[in-house]
């Protein structure tokens, strides 16, 4: 596993990669593999917050969706491949999923791929000291790779004040 965070010219960037055993392909709710990451990157003057990501998904196993067996807790209890995104205004006390990378689109990701998640419909994002983002994957087998950035559009300045 290898991650890190890397300040670039008003960036956030960062990588992380998660290599599975393999022997969780099956229908198991409770031999799902994942993990996550976490950051609090403040927006304080900064508007119309997006991120964008680099996905590598190399070698997903079987396709497996549903409920699956067993009684352990999955992500959107549903036991296939997924990459959820999450935001938080308070510095990750409490996160709201505001998108989902299905495993149909996943499969799309065997190279690597670039998507981009637009959060200027939620504008507590928007000139927050207390914003953070989650990167949060489950996976059934093998390898997920992220590579990411989180940024404002170079159209989008800050507000001056009094402004909306």
């Amino acid at each position: 596993m290898h991650h890190g965070l890397e300040q670039h010219r008003g960036q956030l960037r960062g990588r992380d990669s998660r290599h599975g055993g393999g022997g969780t392909d099956n229908n198991d709710r409770c031999t799902r593999e994942g993990g996550s990451i976490s950051k609090v990157i403040p927006t304080t003057g900064y508007y119309g917050i997006s991120v964008s990501y680099d996905l590598r998904a190399p070698s997903l196993g079987t396709v497996r969706t549903g409920w699956g067996d067993g009684g352990c807790a999955v992500r959107n209890d549903d036991i296939q491949e997924q990459l959820n995104i999450y935001y938080s205004t308070d510095g990750g006390t409490n996160w709201i999923q505001c998108a989902t990378v299905w495993r149909a689109d996943l499969d799309a990701y065997i190279g690597y791929g670039t998507r981009t998640v637009s959060l200027a419909a939620f504008s507590d994002c928007d000139n927050n000291a207390n914003f953070a983002l989650m990167l949060d994957w489950q996976f059934n087998q093998a390898a997920i790779t992220l590579t990411w950035t989180i940024s404002w559009s170079p159209a989008v300045q800050p507000r001056r004040p009094g402004l909306r």
